[in-house]
């Protein structure tokens, strides 16, 4: 999650980050509630390392895309992981 804190806090606004902090707190909550958390962060290791090295080397567009893309994959998987644990439940 730190990964995305600091992408956060390049804008440079306290309230983008006290907000983004809050998001961070419930999504530690939802991640509480999944199996196997660790599963859900493993991939995305190699997907932040990638994001790093392109901005690195100054192809902004292209981090930018691929952070899209992240978190685009990234929300499904939660949402469907956390929909699976609901149902299983009995929710």
């Amino acid at each position: 999650m730190a990964f995305h804190m600091a992408i956060v806090e390049l804008a440079d606004s306290e309230r983008l980050n006290a907000m983004f902090s809050l998001l961070l707190a419930e999504l530690r909550l939802v991640f509480g509630l999944l199996q196997d958390p660790e599963f859900l962060h493993a991939p995305y290791a190699e997907m932040n390392k990638r994001i790093l090295e392109l901005d690195d080397a100054g192809e902004y567009q292209k981090a930018a895309d691929a952070l899209k893309d992240y978190l685009a994959q990234s929300e499904r998987i939660v949402l469907a992981s956390y929909a699976r644990r609901v149902s299983a439940a009995g929710g």
